[in-house]
């Protein structure tokens, strides 16, 4: 839905007949062409998700130098609850 891609909702009971005519349409298309826009979304994929990779990294190492990051490594080796600091009201 994100990229544009849902043009029509339909029933369950009419899914396969409705993949198939749009399955015939598109094979009225030039073959060049379904390719070309094959790789251009193959290619803004892999760039979004190159993107969400590398925020996701980013994000996983601030964490690692949180007091709570600590407190969890530690209670998972002693085998104990962790008591996470965030938690802790500062006044």
């Amino acid at each position: 839905m994100q990229l544009g891609l849902v043009t029509q909702i339909v029933e369950q009971s009419d899914l396969m007949a409705s993949a198939r005519a749009l399955a015939q349409t598109l094979l009225l298309n030039s073959p060049q062409a379904m390719h070309a826009v094959k790789q251009l979304l193959s290619k803004h994929a892999k760039r979004r998700l190159d993107e969400e990779i590398e925020d996701a990294i980013e994000m996983n190492a601030s964490q690692r130098s949180t007091e709570d990051f600590k407190e969890g490594v530690l209670a998972f080796k002693q085998r104990r609850r962790a008591e996470w600091p965030s938690l802790q009201v500062k006044v």
